[in-house]
């Protein structure tokens, strides 16, 4: 009776193979990429995963965290190892996500370096060249965000032209750029130098002209 029934009820379905093929998260850990100083989330949209990593981190070789639902998940033919696999990521990297059932999906990862934070001024100085009240250059000494300057007693300080270097991309006084060997302020008090970077952030140092 029990090969009766198998006969009429044939044999058992083979188990359906699953079409999932999703990245649902992705990330570069500080843990697996020294030069990371803290974990960066991707933003996943689609098929398209955007990074964006801080100013200054190397791209060229970066290790991926991330989390799929797929048989297989390959670059360049290269199976991906969450956590392990080392990819260079100058410009957009493919990762091709594998079902069980075969049908694949691209997904494409694109990191962008951040804009720069840097808004220091690094030297400072009144040079003789662009002073005809000095006789020679007079260099400032920085201290934190002071800048302190010590001119012959007598100088007319009113009308002085500095020298600085700064690592930001805009330097301003009450609004007024200022352009390094050319602009001229009055330091009868002292003066704020606002520094702004290309992120946008903005430092304020002050210069004190001493007698």
């Amino acid at each position: 009776g029990l090969c009766f029934f198998f006969f009429l009820t044939g044999c058992p379905d083979e188990p359906e193979l699953s079409s999932e093929k999703v990245i649902s998260a992705y990330s570069f850990n500080s843990v697996d990429n020294p030069s990371l100083p803290s974990n960066v989330s991707g933003v996943i949209s689609d098929t398209a995963v955007s990074v964006t990593v801080p100013h200054g981190t190397d791209v060229t070789s970066l290790i991926a965290s991330f989390t799929a639902a797929a048989e297989t998940v390959t670059v360049d033919g290269v199976d991906q190892e969450s956590g392990a696999t080392v990819n260079g990521f100058s410009a957009p990297v493919t990762y091709t996500v594998t079902a069980e059932d075969g049908t694949a999906l691209d997904y494409t990862i694109t990191v962008t370096a951040g804009l720069n934070g840097a808004n220091e001024i690094t030297a400072y100085s009144f040079p003789g060249a662009a002073n005809p009240e000095l006789d020679s250059t007079v260099t400032g000494t920085i201290s934190g965000t002071d800048i302190s300057v010590t001119v012959p007693y007598g100088t007319d300080v009113t009308a002085l032209i500095a020298d600085f270097t700064v690592t930001g991309i805009s330097v301003m006084v009450g609004g007024a750029d200022q352009i390094s060997g050319t602009t001229a302020n009055d330091f009868t008090d002292p003066v704020t130098y606002a520094v702004t970077a290309e992120d946008g952030t903005t430092r304020d140092y002050v210069v004190t002209v001493l007698l």
